[in-house]
């Protein structure tokens, strides 16, 4: 009994040590990131992976820096490994719908279908996990107001994710309404107040 309580020790302490050098080592990583060094960063999280090939957040890095470059079917790989390990974190299935999409635009019809119904399914799921996800929300709203009612598109689903967006931050929702009265030809007004907001910036 005293050797199994030594080994449980062992065994207990050299997964905390693990789990903080894995967490400690990550940091280079995520700031190379943050700096925009995507190339320095797809090779750290790359290496990362194969020592930790269970790390949910590694594998979202590591998709994360070739949908910077704009690599999207190694994102979709990586992003999907990302959710199968952690399905209930909602950046994950956002970027994953994401960068579905982008893919779906340079895809062959064959694969562009397969691929919006992917888009739509992990924004929805986004937004269920986390409900405040203006990020989520305002995707969605975009996807519901562009896609063929096929695919689960609708000009009301878009208008109810706006307003939805409205009530949690009014700039953001107020650039959702433009999109919309923009996709069906129509001038912009919201209560009466015209408005003129600069298009969105980067993908956050």
């Amino acid at each position: 009994r005293h050797t199994m309580n030594i080994l449980r020790l062992l065994l207990f302490t050299w997964l905390f040590f693990t789990s903080a050098y894995a967490g400690d080592s990550m940091t280079v990583g995520v700031t190379l990131f943050e700096e925009k060094n995507f190339i320095a960063s797809q090779r750290f999280f790359a290496a990362f992976v194969q020592e930790q090939p269970t790390n949910a957040v590694g594998a979202f890095y590591l998709g994360r820096t070739y949908f910077a470059q704009e690599q999207f079917e190694q994102a979709i790989e990586w992003l999907d490994k990302a959710v199968l390990l952690d399905g209930r974190n909602a950046d994950y299935h956002l970027w994953l719908g994401r960068a579905c999409g982008y893919q779906a635009q340079r895809a062959s019809i064959l694969w562009q279908l397969p691929l919006a119904r992917r888009v739509r399914e992990h924004f929805e799921r986004a937004v269920e996990l986390s409900p405040d996800h203006i990020h989520a929300r305002a995707d969605l709203a975009e996807y519901y107001m562009k896609a063929p009612w096929f695919l689960g598109g609708g000009q009301e689903k878009a208008e109810a994710q706006a307003h939805e967006v409205s009530r949690r931050d009014l700039e953001e929702g107020l650039r959702i309404w433009r999109m919309i009265a923009a996709e069906e030809g129509l001038d912009y007004y919201n209560s009466g107040n015209k408005i003129a907001l600069p298009p969105a910036a980067e993908r956050k």
